[in-house]
């Protein structure tokens, strides 16, 4: 297959002939800049350089360039992200319409009334609760179902039960197994008994919004860790063959069979770059297993659909999903080229359907409140990016099975966004913007260079190229995992700004689900933050809720900024911590015994004080602490902060330092268990 960027064209000024606006609107263009002198790039970097030069030294002043690359920021996929973005800095501009090959900005415009399909996600095992749940949102502005089907969800016999009260004429119904093969396809058989007899949505296809069987041998091949080639057999093809039945006399099936599902990646770990790979990879498979059984390949591509994730990282969840569709649309290209056709020209086709799930990493079991906003910057992602689909997890997720709120809440945040902030008035909003382009361009380029690796390495229906992205991605998580640990990625409410005193959220728990040896694992942004509020939560319930002195050194004005970093850093693990004061070393022992009683001497203490404050104070002060009988004494700031003292304390934290390292040993060191 050929390089998957050619159709970069120059951008086109107006079209010849436009009409111009009525004369009643007033004027139909609004100089924003007018009365402002134009400014260069080159002025720009000279201003920004003295706004990261202020307050620094004379002898520590930065050039320019040093200057610029403290404002950029690297992304996990080697991606520089520039300070600013002009027409230099960016590829050419697409010139297609929506609905128009390659599909970048979107396989059609959007419709007034329903710009995306609001698809309510629902996983409660209990059939009669889920059909009450159904019906309800179906009532309150949810327009299709997502049922979660298997041992992580609906049991397929239930599912007759729980899809009841769809108009199905009216709202699609899609599946999705995150357990394996077996599970989604019973589940798709049983859907398919269940629709029997009834009508189906039959809208024109540029309107409509597709359910799906959910089926996804290949990507079930990666999630159960399956060892040898994947194969489709006679019960797969059967529900392909009954979509296609469904689609007679129609330029597009009512249902999908297959569902390309990249959500395990996702929770994997996977980057941006290589969620859309494994897109691309798993269709280009998919399709090719079901050519080879004997499928049309216009027809395998009609047949497809994506769920992908989006994210609180808004501009790379808007560029992931137009650099999906690209791709996509430059496969179904090649295909079609190859047999003479020209079908890849059909969006009802080629045009990637993407159905877009709030990321299940970035959600929180700790101050959940937080995961609305998550959510909704998500869903304004997804919006803007072209989904055709979108889930919002319910915030209360990760407590537990959610509750009627919950997902009022959920349902809610879309509406909002398309009916009351009208984000989906403009197709592909983000389209044309320089760093959205740069973003995308990049995206497409490192992420076909993977699709061409694992191709290579026998393609994803081959074990070789699905241990070699888990391998890869492995590596990814890795790298985050350091980020989160220094805060460099932060999780608001978890590793910055925790809540101290927070009440978990009871909710019924979900069915426990066992992954078979060799499965993707599964993994979220919190969790090592969480492992480590759990071992407080566990003393606090032992009658031993573990405590710290946060001894601040020398005047309120100087030390309250270490005074709150460090409070920040200990209620990131649960530790409650106990303002003690005190003017020098000669004052801990009062201030001790002030903020603890006589009784209770603490297992540790952090001190917080201004650098020039510690020092001269600060190796007193630990040497003090000791002398009190505290055992483990930290500090909040570096250790060379205390001159030759540096060595009288037992750990530090620093903006940047590992924090996740420095509360596991703070723990231990407090005698909380593991």
């Amino acid at each position: 297959m050929s390089d998957a960027t050619d159709h970069a064209v120059p951008a086109t000024g107006e079209a010849e002939g436009a009409a111009a606006p009525p004369a009643d609107v007033g004027e139909a263009r609004i100089a924003l800049a007018e009365g402002f002198e134009p400014r260069t790039l080159e002025q720009w970097t000279e201003s920004a350089a003295k706004v990261v030069n202020r307050g620094r030294p004379e002898d520590r002043q930065l050039d320019l360039e040093a200057a610029l690359d403290v404002l950029r920021t690297r992304t996990l996929d080697d991606f520089v992200v520039e300070p600013l973005y002009d027409e230099g800095t960016a590829p050419s501009m697409p010139t297609e319409a929506p609905g128009e090959f390659p599909y970048t900005r979107g396989g059609a415009l959007r419709p007034a009334d329903l710009p995306w399909d609001v698809r309510q996600a629902f996983d409660d095992p209990d059939a009669a609760a889920t059909a009450e749940a159904v019906s309800a949102d179906l009532e309150h502005g949810v327009s299709s179902v997502h049922l979660v089907v298997g041992a992580a969800g609906l049991a397929a016999e239930d599912i007759a039960r729980a899809v009841e009260p769809v108009l199905t004429d009216l709202a699609p119904i899609s599946l999705g197994s995150p357990t394996g093969r077996a599970d989604s396809l019973a589940a798709a058989r049983a859907l398919q008994e269940a629709l029997a007899g009834k009508d189906l949505l039959t809208q024109a296809p540029e309107a409509a919004t597709q359910g799906s069987f959910g089926l996804d041998p290949v990507g079930h091949g990666a999630l159960e860790g399956h060892e040898g080639p994947v194969t489709l057999d006679e019960d797969t093809l059967a529900i392909v063959r009954a979509a296609l039945e469904l689609a007679e006399g129609r330029e597009l099936a009512p249902m999908r069979a297959i569902t390309v599902d990249t959500l395990p990646w996702h929770e994997a770990g996977a980057s941006h770059v290589q969620e859309i790979a494994a897109a691309i990879a798993t269709g280009i498979a998919t399709v090719r297993l079901l050519v080879e059984a004997g499928i049309a390949a216009r027809d395998a591509f009609r047949l497809v659909e994506f769920r992908v994730s989006a994210t609180q990282q808004q501009f790379p969840t808007i560029a992931r999903l137009r650099a999906t569709r690209r791709l996509w649309a430059h496969v179904a290209g090649q295909v079609a080229r190859a047999e003479g056709a020209e079908w890849h020209l059909e969006p009802a086709v080629a045009a990637a359907r993407q159905h877009a799930v709030t990321g299940r990493r970035m959600i929180t079991r700790d101050d959940p409140s937080v995961n609305i906003l998550r959510s909704t910057i998500a869903c304004f992602a997804a919006a803007a990016g072209g989904a055709e689909a979108i889930t919002v997890l319910p915030h209360d997720t990760a407590a537990g099975l959610p509750d009627a709120h919950s997902r009022r809440v959920a349902r809610n945040t879309q509406t909002v966004l398309a009916a009351e902030s009208h984000i989906g008035a403009v197709t592909d909003p983000a389209g044309g913007a320089y760093f959205v382009e740069a973003l995308t361009d990049h995206y497409v380029r490192l992420a076909w260079a993977y699709v061409q690796g694992l191709e290579a390495a026998g393609g994803m229906e081959a074990v070789t190229a699905r241990e070699l992205l888990a391998k890869n991605v492995a590596a990814v998580e890795e790298m985050r995992t350091e980020r989160l640990a220094t805060r460099e990625l932060s999780v608001t409410g978890v590793s910055q700004f925790p809540m101290a005193g927070e009440e978990p959220l009871e909710r019924r728990p979900r069915p426990e689900v066992e992954l078979p040896e060799g499965a993707l694992p599964r993994s979220h942004d919190a969790l090592p933050f969480e492992v480590l509020r759990d071992r407080s939560a566990a003393a606090a319930l032992a009658g031993a809720a573990p405590r710290a002195a946060l001894v601040c050194v020398g005047a309120r004005k100087d030390f309250s900024p270490r005074e709150t970093f460090a409070a920040n850093v200990l209620l990131v693990a649960g530790i409650e911590p106990v303002l003690v004061e005190t003017a020098d070393a000669a004052g801990v022992d009062a201030a001790l015994q002030n903020a603890f009683g006589e009784d209770e001497t603490p297992a540790a203490a952090v001190i917080a004080a201004a650098p020039a404050t510690n020092t001269e104070h600060g190796g007193a002060v630990a040497d003090a602490l000791r002398a009190a009988g505290i055992g483990h004494v930290a500090l909040a700031g570096k250790p060379a902060e205390l001159g030759g003292a540096g060595s009288s304390v037992d750990s530090a934290i620093a903006t940047g330092g590992d924090v996740i390292a420095f509360l596991t040993q703070l723990l231990d060191q407090m005698g909380v268990a593991r």
